[in-house]
């Protein structure tokens, strides 16, 4: 849902990875370097430059979302679980659940 907002993906082959390793505009050994702890404690300027040409950006919700946030709001969305927060702001859903950051077991249990 995130890509038809213009949120970009890691891993597909336009995604950032894919993008990192052609464009080699910051001397990685891996595209996954830039999101490296070890990396970015060294060459923190590395990050910084690459996320100040992603962020911020001016995403907006697709009919999707809106239909989350409707389900949400009629009553009938139980859990909503999501591989990015990055249109939390604009839609927010009380009943989402980060995907990368997800506990193993939901609250309720």
């Amino acid at each position: 849902m995130q890509t038809s907002c213009g949120i970009p993906d890691f891993r597909s082959p336009t995604g950032l990875y894919a993008r990192l390793q052609l464009e080699n505009n910051y001397d990685l050994d891996d595209p996954q370097d830039m999101f490296d702890l070890a990396y970015f404690k060294e060459k923190p300027y590395v990050f910084y430059s690459f996320a100040k040409e992603i962020y911020p950006s001016a995403f907006v919700p697709s009919p999707s979302h809106r239909f989350v946030r409707l389900l949400e709001q009629e009553g009938k969305l139980l859990r909503n679980y999501s591989a990015s927060s990055s249109l939390s702001s604009l839609r927010p859903c009380t009943r989402r659940t980060d995907g990368h950051s997800a506990p193993a077991r939901s609250p309720e249990h």
